[in-house]
């Protein structure tokens, strides 16, 4: 390990990585990759390679670095620095010169047509990408002159169980990828090129990506890959099979176009399928469960390629296409945060890969224009300098536009993306005249609730200036009402900090409003936390309703609760307290504290923990069939708590 460190420079390491690094006498400085700042406090010494950030106090060797810099384990930390400079690294049991000698299983019989990845002769289409860098190289799958090595010859080499299943699961997804690929130049992959060539995709992108085919067959893949020697076991763990009932195995991608997913290393990790036919009962999009190779939230798809791009930016898409067309088109820092919201661990791994700014491009729609809110939040807590918005209104998503209008004015559509400042202000202010007084208290109030909830001070201040400016109101009248809101919310988050279990106690919330001495139950609370969200939170209805399957206890709460969604679907707009007020007049003065709640009105997550423990009492209750009536159980809950 000593050699491997001192072969390995460590600023050159770092700088790979697209870090900036500058000399600062006898040693190198920049931005510590592991923390948010702005200013460098990380500093690189080269005489023994390792690193030391006076700010948040990360340090180590080489290794440790690697591992930090890229999410990683220490086995594959030392392989990657040891490829850097071509080291062998000697691995015990089983190898020579470092290298596994697996041998074919007695009776093995190697398919005909699969079992090497010969790719065909790409002669048609064009692409923008410069194949001289190693970045834009196609997809690279395996391949076998013998039988693949077993789960057993694996588990043998390694004393970490868990570093040699995730190198299995790594196996088997390349080939996984490898039979995919090939499956889309053959005869029964031609409805899946026609898909890739009529979006305008070149040969040459679809090898780049490494982009495949699924046949309509429950077993193609799986009886493929057990003739390679995998077990149901291994395929399902990888997420490539499910199962029915627990014993019948069966290809979970079928009759889909294929996008393997890559991490930074170019290993494949996972896969996304998007179906060729307009079934009604199969998701348009599949994508594959987390592994122990695969965590969504900390993924970003064609990263692998994004990092090394020139720009100073990055895109943020939705969707593989709108990424793939963007790469084709030459604008090579395009990702995907692998559904419609980016977490925080994605904007923090984009923060540290050395680009000081970001160009978020979701769709228009309302689900586009939260998570497009909610990334601004997030890479505000982050080193990244500058968050802009794209403004597509000529085209649905960037892939139509680059079709429609060509490479250069989508440049100029970057170039003249909307600031984060002025988005919000935009979307605060959407729908409403601000020239009518009344429609601006309804913009002040929206953005006294927004500001409240964003945690950078700078821009919760810039905020509140223009926020003011356009509501024409005083920006002390904007800054105490943000502050007042924070305040009423403060022993919430109090509350919440000291809890253990980080679960939300209910039943000791009374909204803030006179009840005349009343006390509501634990689950009441947990409803009303519910109905405010539901109410403040229309777009969220889908999310809302997978979330809370059964549905609500109480009767009054069932009942708003149905009540609200069948409103919702039917307006297609905000929701009107007149609905609660008309259906349930004896119960106006609970309507008006879930209406007016500003505790549980905007918070995702506390609207999850508050589902989550209705979910639980309603998947208790379906359990205790000796109570006739719900209100039984949760008399019986409430007094077996206060005996214990």
């Amino acid at each position: 390990m000593d050699e491997l460190c001192a072969s390995n420079d460590i600023s050159s390491v770092a700088a790979e990585r697209g870090i900036s690094v500058k000399r600062s006498g006898n040693s190198y400085s920049c931005c510590c990759p592991f923390h948010a700042e702005k200013t460098p406090s990380c500093h690189l010494y080269t005489e023994d390679n390792h690193f030391h950030c006076f700010g948040c106090g990360a340090h180590g060797n080489v290794i440790k670095f690697v591992m930090q810099a890229e999410n990683t384990d220490f086995m594959n930390a030392v392989e990657i620095l040891s490829n850097r400079v071509g080291m062998t690294i000697p691995r015990g049991n089983g190898r020579a010169n470092g290298k596994v000698n697996f041998k074919p299983k007695s009776g093995y019989n190697k398919p005909d047509d699969h079992s090497r990845d010969t790719s065909p002769a790409y002669s048609a289409g064009t692409s923008s990408a410069d194949y001289s860098d190693k970045s834009a190289e196609p997809a690279v799958y395996p391949t076998y002159e013998e039988a693949p090595p077993t789960a057993e010859d694996y588990y043998a080499q390694y004393e970490d169980s868990g570093y040699s299943r995730k190198k299995r699961i790594y196996e088997i997804n390349q080939a996984a990828g490898s039979f995919f690929h090939k499956q889309l130049f053959s005869p029964e992959g031609k409805a899946g090129l026609d898909y890739f060539t009529e979006r305008g995709l070149s040969v040459e992108t679809i090898k780049r990506f490494g982009l495949g085919y699924a046949a309509d067959d429950y077993h193609k893949l799986h009886y493929y890959m057990r003739g390679l020697g995998y077990t149901d076991a291994e395929l399902k763990e990888a997420a490539l099979i499910a199962t029915r009932n627990g014993r019948e195995f069966y290809d979970k991608f079928r009759n889909r176009v294929m996008f393997p997913v890559f991490d930074e290393q170019r290993r494949v990790i996972a896969f996304g399928g998007r179906i060729l036919t307009d079934e009604k009962k199969a998701p348009k999009y599949l994508n594959s469960d987390e592994t122990p190779v695969f965590q969504k939230r900390k993924t970003l798809f064609a990263l692998n390629y994004a990092k090394r791009s020139k720009a100073d930016h990055f895109i943020i898409c939705e969707g593989y296409m709108d990424v793939i067309a963007m790469h084709q088109a030459g604008f090579d820092s395009a990702v995907a945060s692998l559904g419609t919201a980016i977490t925080s661990e994605q904007a923090q791994l984009l923060s540290k890969r050395g680009k000081s700014k970001v160009v978020l491009s979701y769709d228009s729609d309302a689900a586009g224009q939260k998570a497009t809110s909610k990334a601004i939040g997030l890479f505000m807590q982050t080193s990244v300098e500058k968050v802009s918005v794209l403004k597509i209104s000529e085209a649905k998503d960037p892939d139509e536009f680059i079709k429609k209008y060509g490479a250069e004015p989508f440049k100029m559509l970057i170039e003249n993306s909307v600031g984060a400042v002025a988005f919000e202000m935009e979307r605060l202010s959407g729908g409403l005249d601000m020239n009518n007084p009344d429609d601006k208290n309804v913009f002040i109030r929206r953005s006294v609730r927004f500001m409240s909830e964003i945690e950078d001070p700078a821009f919760r201040e810039l905020c509140v200036e223009k926020a003011a400016a356009l509501g024409d109101v005083s920006k002390k009248s904007v800054l105490d009402g943000v502050n007042d809101l924070i305040s009423r919310k403060a022993p919430y988050a109090r509350m919440k900090a000291s809890s253990e279990s980080r679960a939300v106690d209910y039943s000791g919330y009374d909204g803030g409003s006179d009840r005349g001495g009343k006390s509501l139950s634990g689950e009441e609370n947990a409803e009303t936390a519910v109905l405010s969200y539901l109410f403040h939170n229309p777009d969220d209805i889908q999310k809302i309703e997978e979330r809370l399957s059964g549905g609500l206890v109480t009767e009054f709460g069932e009942q708003a609760y149905r009540l609200l969604l069948e409103k919702i679907r039917e307006s297609s707009g905000e929701c009107e307290i007149s609905w609660l007020n008309e259906k349930f007049p004896e119960e106006m003065g609970r309507i008006t504290e879930i209406v007016n709640d500003t505790i549980f009105a905007y918070s995702e997550e506390c609207f999850i923990e508050a589902a989550s423990k209705l979910s639980g009492i309603k998947r208790s209750v379906e359990s205790v069939n000796t109570f006739a009536e719900l209100g039984d159980y949760i008399q019986y809950k409430q007094e077996k708590e206060s005996i214990d």
